[in-house]
C-alpha cells in the first residue's frame, strides 16, 4: 500500500513538474528540442535475450566486473542467459581476474581476457551480432572504440549498444536534491540524441533507440514508468554497419 502511494505521489509530482516547466520548451529554447523515440519501455535483459535468440553473438564486456561471481551465484549474469538462447556465443572482457573466475566457475572456454584492439576482424566477423552493454560510458574516448568496431565489422553486421540514460528517475531525483546519481567509473552521459551522434550516418545505420529498465526478467513496470519513458534507466540502440 505504501509503495502504491509513493508511485501515485510521484506521478502527481511529475505531472506538475511537466506543466510547470513547459514554458522552457518554447520560444528560443524550442530550437534545441530533438525528437524522442516513441518506443514503449522494455526490460533491458528480456529485450536483449529476445533479439539475440538464434543468432551468433559476440559479447564485449561479458563478465560485468566486479560483479561476476555475485551475479553467477544469483543467476543474473547476462552472458549465461545469452548462452541459453544464442546459436553461438563468445565474449571478451578486459578484467582478467573476473574472466578467470568466470571460467573456473562455469567451465566455459568460449571467452577470454582481452580488449577490442586485440581482436582480429576475422574473430569479430564470425558473428552476426555484437553486444556492447554498458561499455561506452566507461571509456575516455567512446569514438575510438566505435571506430575500432567499424574497421573490424563487416557491412551489414549489427551492433547492440546499451548505455545508462542521462536523465533516469534516479538522476532526476538526485538533481532535485542537489546531488548526482552516477557510477564513479563513468566518463560520459548519453541521451538518445548524443548516443546517435556517435554513429555517423555515412558509416552506420541507426535502426532504433529504445528506452529500457534494469531489473529481473519478471519485473513489471507500473503506469508511471510507462507514462514517462524519457526517464528510463537505460537506452538500447540497434546499429548496423553500412
Amino acid at each position: 500500500m505504501i509503495q502504491i502511494f509513493r508511485w501515485a505521489f510521484t506521478a502527481a509530482g511529475l505531472w506538475l513538474l511537466k506543466k510547470g516547466l513547459a514554458h522552457r520548451l518554447k520560444g528560443e529554447n524550442a530550437r534545441w528540442i530533438q525528437p524522442y523515440s516513441q518506443n514503449e519501455i522494455v526490460n533491458r535483459e528480456v529485450w536483449l535475450l529476445d533479439y539475440c535468440t538464434g543468432k551468433t553473438v559476440f559479447h564485449i564486456g561479458f563478465a560485468d566486473a566486479p560483479f561476476t561471481e555475485e551475479k553467477l551465484k544469483k543467476g543474473t549474469l547476462l552472458h549465461t542467459a545469452l548462452k541459453k538462447v544464442a546459436s553461438d556465443l563468445s565474449g571478451i572482457d578486459s578484467e582478467a581476474h573476473s574472466v578467470a573466475r568466470y571460467r573456473e566457475l562455469t567451465g566455459d572456454t568460449g571467452v577470454k581476457a582481452a580488449t577490442l584492439d586485440a581482436i582480429s576482424p576475422a574473430e569479430l566477423q564470425a558473428f552476426n551480432t555484437i553486444v556492447a552493454g554498458e561499455i561506452l560510458e566507461h571509456l575516455p574516448d567512446p569514438s575510438l572504440f566505435i571506430q575500432e568496431l567499424y574497421l573490424k565489422m563487416y557491412s551489414g553486421q549489427e551492433l547492440l549498444v546499451t548505455v545508462p540514460n542521462y536523465i533516469s528517475f534516479d538522476s532526476l531525483a538526485a538533481a532535485l536534491n542537489n546531488t548526482e546519481s552516477v557510477h564513479p567509473d563513468h566518463e560520459w552521459y548519453f541521451s538518445p540524441y548524443t548516443l546517435s551522434k556517435k554513429f555517423d550516418e555515412k558509416n552506420w545505420k541507426l535502426k532504433t533507440v529504445i528506452p529500457a529498465m534494469y531489473g529481473s526478467r519478471n519485473t513489471n513496470y507500473n503506469f508511471v514508468r510507462r507514462a514517462f519513458p524519457g526517464l528510463s534507466d537505460c537506452l538500447i540502440a540497434v546499429i548496423q554497419k553500412k
